[in-house]
């Protein structure tokens, strides 16, 4: 009995060695975010690999942890390097990190990337003067902005998320609708970019023409 445990014993080893050596992919590295008008960039370097092809996770939180388990994952299987998350709130900092993983697993996190949205300050004043035919707006400067977007709803909801852009990077602080309907209600907010990120909306006005 005591020759065959010794036998035994060497072979168990050899197989728990060969199955630890044999797990998932590296992190990702470099991991890079940008802030946009309403949107953060991510880009990463790939992940090398000579079996099979790599995708990737990406993790969002708002608080910094460094650790995958305080984020939430937003995209899942992706097989670019790149990835833009619309699902973003202005004025609000995020924290990110990506992960890569193959059929034997998923790697850990990269480095976490912080980016703020929306950190430039909010047009003031935002008056609407009914026109025949058109709506003239005005509104204060912002000593950062480099232009300005309006934005038109046909209902009052207080956020440039329930309302279409009808201007885009106007250099003045005034604009003057004349793609208009008469007696039709219209509910305006203006917001402020430096060419990199886009503050939060103006005060909401409504004007009828």
């Amino acid at each position: 009995m005591m020759k065959i445990l010794r036998m035994m014993i060497p072979l168990l080893v050899l197989v728990v060695t060969v199955a630890c050596g044999d797990g998932g992919p590296d992190a990702p590295k470099n991991l890079a975010a940008v802030a946009g008008a309403s949107t953060v960039t991510l880009s990463w370097d790939s992940v090398e690999s000579d079996t099979e092809s790599i995708k990737y996770n990406v993790y969002r939180g708002t608080t910094a942890s460094g650790y995958l388990s305080s984020k939430t994952k937003v995209a899942a299987s992706l097989t670019d390097t790149t990835y833009s998350d619309t699902l973003v709130t202005t004025n609000t900092t995020y924290y990110y990190q990506v992960t890569a993983e193959n059929s034997k697993g998923e790697s850990g996190g990269s480095n976490e990337a912080k980016v703020t949205v929306g950190t430039i300050a909010a047009p003031t004043n935002l008056i609407g003067t009914a026109g025949i035919g058109q709506v003239k707006l005005s509104w204060d400067a912002v000593l950062e902005a480099t232009g300005y977007h309006v934005y038109r709803g046909t209902t009052p909801s207080g956020s440039v998320s329930g309302k279409t852009r009808i201007g885009t990077n106007i250099s003045l602080i005034s604009y003057t609708d004349a793609m208009v309907t008469a007696g039709v209600a219209y509910y305006y907010q203006v917001t402020a970019t430096d060419g990199t990120v886009e503050s939060g909306g103006s005060n909401e006005v409504a004007v009828t023409p």
